[in-house]
């Protein structure tokens, strides 16, 4: 039979609870218990009850409570969040690989969001730098046929004038007109320049072009005046400060021009970009004549739809005549269209048009994809940071234990969060500009370090850091941080539940997001391949296109000077004309079919006798010009199919009632235009008086066959050349950095999501360490446990390659649209891109599973 264990007197600790310290008496009570029970055993039970009455009453005395409040003051918010911030930095120090990992991850996918977030910046950017940008508009020219309709960028030169003059909306109107300059320099060599306008001297009251000496309001006023840009007047006239260059003299074209400004370099995101401008005498005599790109600076209260209204009723009742009595005909209409200066860059098909255009679709292709990756990596990095921090369970029920709130915990969570995050976007502003060249080449704009320092962009950054720091640190803050002491100190399997399926989730995003960017890159290249390797019908190899200086003497030089080439061994033939896939004129014409005249429009291109054998252009029907044949053209197949002709041999071409042509053959389609557009309708004239080339047929190892001979014809002129397969190629420069960008991006989201697996398995052998010990003791040989460590993840690819293949389709399906010649999409770029994510998903796998599987049974079962 068992005795009851002493118990000490009650009334004195009903005291201690009532008036005591709150804080403390749980704590006194346990201690004065511990005395009681030692001092039965060792000086019996009536001296431990009259010592533990004693000690009891003793704890009333507010000195003793004073004392204990003043030695255990309670922790400031400050000191609590240097505490958390300082164990945050230990931890992460203690586990470098994880911290590694997820800053590499996350570094790579931020610098890919900077370098996109600058060139968006510098795309979107375009002429923004104008005061009045957002009231300068171009007027191009639409000129309609009988139904068929022609979009022109320049504008009839009377255009700016008369608006200027007659109608009080426009504040300013200028005209620039495009030329190739010829300079003469200082050691009588001569230099060609092709970025030269004549402009009309209003031109620095619409435009914001920052001036470095000259006066703008009378810089082009007088005639043979001349304003270069800063790297023009350094290359002609040397070092010295601007102002002291002004007066100085340039021989532009045989003619003395006087410097009477310098301005800064136009920008690079400028769609009219120009190193000289030149005054020029306009002639009332050419008003009709589409050559000036023509700007109006309309006054600040005016709406550009109304103003087009009044422009379309000035075109017929002021252009429309002109036409009828210039033109000879009135079956041709001109309408003349606004255009804002900050859409040119996205202004496309407009013949004659400024620079190399931008397609603003790309911008935001690029954006989405950035932010796709910015995203991946984000995704990786909560992947793996929930995934360690569910392991730290004992932390947190020890923390708990010890009086943590929850908000405590959650910011020591956050601040790890903020310090990886902060980590990763120095390491991210590194990379942009260590590697600021690699990116200015991938997406063709130049990475300025300054950018990153503008109040916009490190707002954005900072917000990024903070918006990826809450995201990522509030699922343990709020999960488990609110979970109770006794309940963390159990284990973290209670997380596993929910917190499985999100990593699932998160994988198998990653995945999908791979696997759509590789299949997209593998679609992109088969269509740059397609467009590079498709036969245009004509010659390309080893066909350089020499230009010939445009004066008065230079159509009778080139005939002398291919006389003089053909005489060459080395040479195989020589043509003069137009080149193929250069600038070519538009003409309306009338033609007649089964009794019914109708009225079309063809592109036209000037050739002479030799040009279809030089490019091996084929004849299909009819023959190929002789010597003498100014009256008639040869036609392509399109222009015969929409003329209905049954036999288009012989048949006539009304350019108007005084000039007819004859068809004395059909030359067979060609495509002379880019792979976007359809082979249009095309006449060859045979005519080398105006916008000629040389095209020779030669190797380019013997291209000194030309220079050899070449200052004989031009001594003033340089010799300029190009061979067409290399100019070709620039025709799909857009396409080939999309493919370009496609590979960094898809072998960029692979590398993020390679490093998060290689992560999560590694956490995941951890987490079954026990489990694969009792497997291999039962018999589990290396296989079945690689197969339970991987199964998951082959799950996951598959859920995610049955998502990202229908997705990858339809897009690039939509971005073929582009195309009028395009490549199809088959089931082997979608296998392709699915076996190789799989691949390299399974090599990152294997680096922890065959380690795990190696493992000895004994050292598994001693884990934890």
């Amino acid at each position: 039979m068992s005795h009851p264990s002493p118990q000490p007197p009650q009334w004195p600790l009903r005291l201690l609870r009532r008036y005591g310290n709150p804080e403390l008496v749980e704590e006194i009570q346990g201690d004065l218990y511990e005395s009681f029970i030692d001092r039965v055993n060792h000086r019996g039970i009536t001296y431990a009850r009259w010592r533990y009455v004693w000690e009891t009453l003793a704890f009333l005395r507010p000195a003793s409570q004073t004392h204990l409040r003043v030695h255990h003051p309670p922790a400031s918010r400050g000191e609590l969040f240097w505490t958390y911030t300082r164990l945050s930095a230990r931890y992460l120090l203690k586990h470098k690989a994880f911290l590694l990992i997820n800053v590499l991850g996350l570094a790579l996918g931020i610098a890919t969001c900077l370098a996109i977030m600058h060139y968006v910046r510098f795309e979107l950017g375009y002429d923004t730098s104008h005061v009045h940008a957002q009231r300068i508009y171009r007027v191009s020219t639409n000129i309609y046929s009988d139904g068929s309709e022609e979009k022109v960028a320049p504008a009839v030169y009377g255009l700016a004038p008369t608006l200027q003059a007659n109608y009080d909306e426009v504040e300013a109107a200028v005209r620039l007109v495009p030329t190739t300059a010829i300079i003469q320099q200082k050691d009588g060599t001569v230099a060609s320049e092709d970025y030269f306008f004549l402009a009309d001297p209003e031109i620095f009251q619409v435009f914001t072009h920052p001036m470095l000496a000259g006066d703008p309001n009378k810089a082009l006023q007088r005639p043979n005046s001349v304003v270069l840009s800063q790297s023009m007047a350094k290359k002609y006239l040397g070092n010295a400060p601007p102002t002291s260059l002004i007066g100085s003299h340039l021989v532009i074209d045989r003619q003395t021009y006087e410097l009477t400004g310098i301005i800064e370099d136009v920008p690079k995101n400028s769609d009219l970009r120009f190193d000289a401008l030149l005054s020029w005498e306009y002639n009332p005599d050419e008003w009709l004549e589409v050559g000036s790109f023509t700007y109006l600076l309309l006054k600040p209260d005016i709406k550009p739809e109304a103003f087009a209204q009044k422009l379309e009723a000035f075109d017929q009742k002021i252009v429309a005549p002109r036409v009828a009595q210039d033109w000879g005909t009135s079956t041709i209409t001109v309408r003349h269209h606004l255009y804002p200066l900050t859409e040119l860059h996205y202004t496309t098909n407009l013949l004659g048009d400024t620079e190399e255009k931008g397609n603003k679709s790309y911008v935001y292709i690029f954006s989405f994809i950035a932010l796709i990756i910015l995203i991946v990596a984000g995704v990786n990095y909560v992947n793996l940071f929930i995934a360690q921090v569910t392991r730290r369970n004992v932390e947190v029920g020890v923390a708990k234990a010890m009086g943590a709130s929850q908000w405590q915990l959650g910011w020591q969570y956050i601040s790890e969060c903020f310090i990886i995050t902060l980590l990763a976007l120095i390491l991210a502003l590194a990379i942009v500009l260590l590697a600021g060249q690699i990116f200015a080449n991938l997406l063709g704009t130049p990475i300025v370090w300054q950018t990153f320092l503008q109040s916009d962009t490190v707002g954005i950054l900072l917000s990024l850091v903070l918006l990826i720091s809450i995201l990522a640190g509030s699922y343990p803050a709020l999960v488990l941080a609110s979970s109770r002491a006794v309940v963390a100190l159990k284990g973290p399997s209670f997380l596993h539940r929910s917190r499985g399926r999100l990593r699932k989730v998160f994988i198998a995003f990653q995945f999908t997001v791979a696997i759509s960017l590789v299949a997209g890159a593998l679609i992109v290249r088969e269509q740059v391949f397609y467009m590079r390797h498709k036969d245009l019908g004509f010659q390309q190899q080893e066909i350089a296109a020499v230009t010939i200086p445009y004066d008065t003497d230079g159509s009778q030089k080139a005939f002398a000077f291919k006389q003089q080439l053909q005489q060459d061994s080395r040479i195989e033939g020589v043509a003069i004309g137009s080149r193929p896939d250069g600038l070519w004129s538009w003409s309306s014409v009338s033609v007649t079919a089964q009794g019914q005249t109708k009225t079309m429009a063809a592109n036209g291109i000037n050739v002479d006798e030799d040009y279809l054998q030089v490019l091996q252009l084929p004849l299909v029907a009819g023959q190929n010009f002789t010597p003498i044949q100014p009256q008639q053209v040869i036609v392509n197949e399109a222009f015969v199919k929409q003329a209905s002709w049954d036999d288009p041999v012989g048949q006539e071409v009304v350019f108007s009632e005084t000039d007819k042509k004859e068809v004395i053959g059909v030359v067979k389609d060609f495509h002379f235009a880019p792979l976007h557009e359809h082979i249009e309708p095309l006449i060859l004239f045979h005519d080398t008086s105006v916008g000629i080339n040389l095209l020779v047929n030669i190797a380019p190892s013997d291209l000194e066959a030309i220079k050899a001979i070449w200052p004989n014809f031009f001594p003033n002129a340089p010799l300029e050349f190009e061979f067409l397969d290399q100019a070709l190629d620039s025709r799909y420069r857009t396409e080939q950095r999309l493919l370009t960008l496609f590979n960094y991006f898809s072998g960029l989201s692979i590398f993020v999501a390679c490093l998060g697996l290689l992560g999560l398995t590694a956490f995941t052998v951890q987490q079954k360490t026990k489990e694969i010990g009792i497997r291999k003791v039962l018999g589990a040989n290396r296989r079945a446990i690689m197969y339970l460590l991987s199964r998951e993840f082959a799950v996951l690819l598959l859920i995610a390659a049955v998502v990202a293949t229908p997705v990858a389709w339809l897009a690039m399906r939509y971005w073929l649209q582009d195309f009028a010649y395009r490549t199809t999409i088959g089931a082997p770029v979608f296998l392709w891109a699915i076996g190789g994510v799989a691949l390299l998903a399974l090599i990152t796998l294997s680096y922890h599973t065959l380690k795990a599987a190696a493992t000895n049974p004994t050292d598994s079962l001693r884990y934890e």
